[in-house]
């Protein structure tokens, strides 16, 4: 349908919008990751001595405890660092997951988008065809109506113009044509009405154009098989009677008696019983 308001363009450029802006923060979450992560193996070292500043100050207050080692020290920074590699992962994971239905979910809308501009522009176009072709219909109306108005005019001045109704009073001669000129003009014009009338309205259009079909599919119809027709005609003719059938024989066995000697002997009718 026709979008006049814009409100579906207006919809789709907002759900588009929204789309773009979830795509950039899903983005940018992995990048905030990866941003958490290189800063934590930065200060790795710097953390390392920290620690163990932090456990020497536990050490003086509490002799019981003792130092952890290096090496502990060393596997509690490899399980952080598994662990920040199995976070990025997934969420690397779910984040192409989450572009990908984005992705196709934008491609949707844009396809709906240019739907809806191409049908704007081909109603803007239907639009634009349409008031072309009603300009022309009243060009052509003008154009009938004044030809309609001229002709009888036209059509009375040429029959007169020959001189073949001339007579030898002018005056005459002026009477008669303006009397043919009147007549004919008037009922070109009624015609012409009644023409216009009939055609313009659709019904009696359609039932115009279905009585012509009928009318031709009949005719075709009558003149489709003439031989079923003759045959029906002879059936319906009766029994052929004793007398006709006689008269028939004989008029036959005059005619293959004429074949027989030819053409100069002429078959004389039988004579009457």
């Amino acid at each position: 349908m026709f979008d006049s308001s814009l409100d579906r363009s207006k919809q789709y450029f907002i759900v588009l919008q929204l789309l773009r802006i979830m795509g950039e923060w899903i983005s940018g979450a992995l990048k905030d990751l990866e941003q958490q992560k290189g800063g934590w193996l930065q200060d790795q070292e710097y953390r390392k001595y920290a620690m163990i500043a932090f456990h020497e100050r536990e050490l003086r207050a509490d002799p019981s405890r003792g130092v952890p080692e290096l090496d502990e020290i060393d596997l509690e920074e490899k399980v952080i660092s598994a662990n920040w590699e199995a976070l990025i992962t997934y969420q690397r994971r779910h984040e192409k997951l989450l572009l990908d239905r984005i992705d196709k979910k934008t491609e949707e809308i844009k396809s709906l988008r240019d739907g809806v501009s191409h049908r704007r522009l081909f109603n803007a176009t239907s639009v634009l065809e349409t008031r072309k072709g009603t300009a022309i219909n009243q060009y052509l109306f003008v154009f009938t109506v004044i030809t309609i108005f001229y002709l009888p005019l036209s059509f009375v001045a040429s029959i007169f113009g020959m001189h073949l109704f001339d007579s030898e009073d002018n005056h005459r001669t002026q009477a008669s044509f303006y009397i043919s000129t009147v007549l004919i003009s008037i009922l070109t014009y009624i015609l012409s009405g009644f023409g216009a009338w009939w055609v313009g309205d659709s019904v009696r259009r359609q039932k115009l154009k279905r009585g012509w079909k009928s009318w031709t599919s009949k005719s075709a119809k009558d003149n489709e098989f003439p031989e079923v027709d003759l045959l029906v005609a002879e059936k319906n003719r009766g029994p052929v009677t004793p007398k006709e059938k006689k008269k028939t024989s004989r008029w036959s066995g005059l005619r293959s008696r004429k074949g027989k000697y030819g053409k100069d002997e002429e078959a004389q009718p039988p004579a009457p019983e």
